[in-house]
């Protein structure tokens, strides 16, 4: 199933699991917080580049008040015994108002990793960011997240990876819809 400028809304894993893709709202606070336990501590740190533990109110409300423009944040909803379950998110966010490639980062939950939610979350992430003007995404990325830039190296079209410290910068031009 496809969204607006081809962003997919669901998707059927391997395994015949569905996972719908939808953009997140104030209500999802709560989920954010929930998810935020369920990670281990080496995905918190790969994912904010330090073991955070909670997110403050004023983090929360940042992470879920987007203008799905300048912003956007999607939630994978994993569907388990007749319920969708929020299990990752991918989002974007320009720096500044003449940015015209804004930072993105995604996170899945440890406990489904590896079933590929992490490369349609992206997927429709970048799309998205497509379909609201954006042809470059930039991310900084740990050096031993291995996982993640060989998703990045599959998934992107032109990639561009510099090293500082113990991280890359990453620049990508998305692939066309």
């Amino acid at each position: 199933m496809a969204g607006p400028g081809g962003a997919p809304t669901e998707a059927v894993l391997h395994d015949g699991t569905v996972v719908r893709f939808r953009p997140i709202e104030p209500a999802d606070a709560p989920l954010l917080e929930d998810g935020l336990a369920r990670l281990s501590e080496r995905t918190r740190r790969l994912r904010f580049h330090s073991a955070v533990t909670h997110l403050t109110d004023a983090q929360l409300r940042h992470l879920v008040d987007v203008d799905h423009h300048d912003q956007e944040a999607l939630i994978a909803d994993l569907l388990e015994d007749g319920a969708y379950r929020g299990v990752g998110v991918a989002r974007y966010a320009r720096r500044s108002p003449d940015d015209d490639a804004p930072e993105f980062a995604i996170v899945v939950e440890d406990a489904v990793q590896g079933r590929g939610i992490g490369r349609w979350l992206l997927r429709a992430l970048f799309a998205t960011a497509r379909v609201n003007g954006f042809t470059r995404l930039t991310a900084e990325v740990l050096a031993e997240n291995d996982r993640m830039l060989r998703l990045l190296r599959e998934e992107s079209a032109g990639l561009e990876l510099s090293r500082v410290a113990g991280a890359y910068h990453v620049e990508l031009e998305l692939p066309e819809a």
